[in-house]
């Protein structure tokens, strides 16, 4: 499942307003509880509680927060590229060209 929210900067009060926005709601509306949220190490996800945005939605929200190992490219590639094939998606649909754009170069991307 993927949210997509269009943001001119990447912050952690960025991070929860997508999550309080999009994907929330779109779980209380399947009626299935968001426990537990896989983030990398990035600033905008990690910090204290008591002073990061993105923390203290989580800890208010009672999502658990689990971060990639350090290090660790396989975990952290599938998520790039899924990133990827969003950004093909949009780029294909943006010129109107879906979904064999999209299927070609999601294809031709390692």
């Amino acid at each position: 499942m993927a949210h997509l929210k269009l943001y001119d900067r990447k912050n952690a009060l960025v991070a929860a307003d997508l999550l309080n926005d999009r994907v929330l709601p779109w779980f209380e509306a399947q009626e299935v509880p968001l426990l537990r949220v896989l983030s990398d190490r990035g600033s905008e996800y990690c910090g204290n509680v008591e002073h990061h945005e993105y923390e203290l939605y989580l800890a208010i929200e009672n999502v658990d927060h689990s971060r990639t190992k350090a290090r660790s490219p396989q975990t952290n590639g599938i998520c790039e590229r899924f990133q990827r094939t969003l950004l093909v998606g949009v780029a294909c649909r943006r010129h109107r060209v879906l979904p064999r754009c999209f299927a070609q170069k999601a294809l031709l991307q390692p």
